[in-house]
């Protein structure tokens, strides 16, 4: 099985077994948690549940997470100035690490190379193409990414 992560405090995550999507959602941090670390940790810990949630013989093997990057433009330099783009990186390390440490190779993809330039809500409407038959009613922006990630992993999105 294959999960694909949109990383953040806010984790979108989708799992896949051949070539189909099984389950999808969103990782949230404990509402009553103040600090950024301590958000971090929280999405940490639940992310490494997911792993154990998902056992047995067809468990994740492969990981392929929405790597950070700096994107060019006055939104770019805003978020590498606010320190927006060191937390992101800072927990996609920590999901990574998580699923190493599971047992599951990680695939980074830097944003660019999955969607290229596509606007959120465009990329979310080619998504919804391409899996016509499933619900996306109560869906995060968040879990809708890792499906993109997925998507794109097994040459699906175009």
């Amino acid at each position: 099985m294959m999960l694909s992560v949109d990383p953040g405090i806010h984790t979108g995550w989708a799992l896949w077994g051949a070539a189909r999507l099984y389950e999808y959602g969103t990782i949230n941090f404990d509402g009553n948690l103040l600090h950024w670390e301590d958000k971090a940790r929280d999405v940490s810990i639940k992310f490494d549940n997911l792993f154990k949630h998902i056992s047995g013989p067809e468990n994740i093997k492969e990981v392929v997470i929405e790597f950070p990057g700096y994107m060019a433009g006055t939104g770019g330099h805003m978020v590498a100035t606010s320190g927006d783009l060191v937390k992101l990186a800072v927990i996609t390390g920590m999901l990574m690490n998580c699923a190493m440490m599971n047992g599951a190779s990680v695939e980074p993809v830097p944003v660019n190379r999955w969607k290229g330039q596509l606007p959120k809500e465009v990329c979310h409407e080619r998504i919804k193409k391409v899996l016509k038959d499933t619900q996306f009613e109560k869906t995060s922006s968040h879990s809708l990414d890792a499906i993109g990630i997925g998507l794109w992993k097994l040459g699906r999105f175009k």
